[in-house]
């Protein structure tokens, strides 16, 4: 399936300069270069979204890219696009045979 959320993106005066929200999620990940943060919130954001499948709970609705440019003036608003068809073949992960799981493991 493919979706689009939003990123906030801070750079940081720190070791590891930008810092990445998914404000929808409430997770937070790092990068060395604005490309590379941005890289590890797509892989985030898929990971997460995977997740959210395999468990058959249904992912947030994302949040107004708007309201988020307003209410966090300091950080740079994007917008993300996963493919979660694209990584699963990507990677060669399918979901494991047991459904109950909420924290599915992948065979690779």
């Amino acid at each position: 399936m493919k979706y689009v959320y939003p990123i906030l993106i801070t750079e940081l005066q720190d070791e590891v300069p930008f810092f990445v929200s998914l404000p929808d999620f409430d997770r937070q990940t790092q990068g060395m270069s604005l490309a590379d943060a941005i890289d590890m919130g797509a892989d985030l954001l898929s990971s997460l979204l995977i997740d959210r499948e395999d468990s058959g709970t249904e992912p947030p609705a994302p949040s107004d890219w708007y309201e988020l440019t307003k209410k966090y003036p300091e950080a740079m608003v994007s917008l993300l696009s996963a493919d979660t068809t694209a990584c699963r073949c990507l990677y060669g992960s399918q979901p494991s045979e047991d459904k109950d799981s909420p924290h599915a493991e992948y065979k690779i």
